[in-house]
């Protein structure tokens, strides 16, 4: 009898031992699925912050066009915005290319009704003061593909320099043509914020390079609450045989 009962309380050490790591597995897996949804419901929100409501607009570049009084342009982190009032109320100006902060507006003091407004995406020119936009293509980026537009700088001969992380664009012609000069590459690793940063975000491949993180945080929320619902339907199928 004595044999038999210490059989039982042997057989019952493995058994107890593996519920105490089903019940570890089962709280690790939560913690971690918390953490995953909330990393992915938060990289969804940032990458469409319209979804969080109205937020203050940072401004980050301004400038008063010539010849109209009280007649302004102001870039913001959200994109071009114009007021015809002295700055009382401003309306989003469209600029054929994504929404985005706005780097930099420049106006050719020789002709003052041309305007160049750059974006991280990209850039824009107007010859008529801000009335119409045409987006600028330099062509193929000095150094790598995945560096970002910097600057823009316009030289009193009309000169108009287009800064990247690798290099810069240059016309002397308004914009017709451009040429391309690289500059020697920085020490490795000094870039590596920007390449990780667009790796995260998949701005590295553009808009559809976002449409797929997008995808991929959207998949991975829908697998987390599945993944709860399954483990607690277990539970519940458990605790019902019991």
């Amino acid at each position: 009898m004595a044999v038999v009962n210490g059989n039982g309380r042997a057989g019952k050490r493995p058994r107890r031992v593996l519920n105490v790591m089903r019940r570890t597995h089962l709280a690790l897996g939560l913690a971690t699925g918390l953490l995953v949804l909330a990393a992915a419901v938060t990289g969804l929100l940032l990458q469409y912050p319209h979804l969080l409501g109205r937020t203050p607009v940072t401004m980050t570049a301004f400038v008063e066009l010539p010849g109209r009084e009280g007649c302004y342009l102001r870039g913001t982190d959200v994109g071009l915005q114009a007021s015809q009032d002295g700055g009382a109320t401003w309306d989003g100006v469209p600029m054929l290319m994504p929404p985005g902060p706005v780097l930099r507006i420049v106006l050719d003091p020789a002709r003052p009704e041309v305007l160049y407004v750059l974006g991280r995406d990209g850039l824009v020119l107007s010859r008529d003061g801000g009335r119409i936009w045409e987006p600028l293509d330099p062509g193929p980026p000095p150094g790598p593909a995945w560096m970002a537009l910097i600057d823009l700088s316009l030289h009193p001969d009309g000169t108009v320099d287009l800064v990247t992380g690798g290099g810069f664009w240059r016309t002397r012609d308004g914009a017709a043509t451009w040429t391309a000069h690289p500059v020697t590459p920085p020490p490795m690793g000094s870039g590596m914020h920007r390449l990780v940063h667009d790796l995260h975000t998949g701005f590295i491949a553009g808009r559809a390079g976002q449409r797929v993180v997008t995808g991929g945080a959207a998949a991975l929320v829908l697998l987390v609450i599945t993944g709860f619902l399954l483990a607690l339907g277990s539970r519940n199928r458990r605790n019902g045989r019991g």
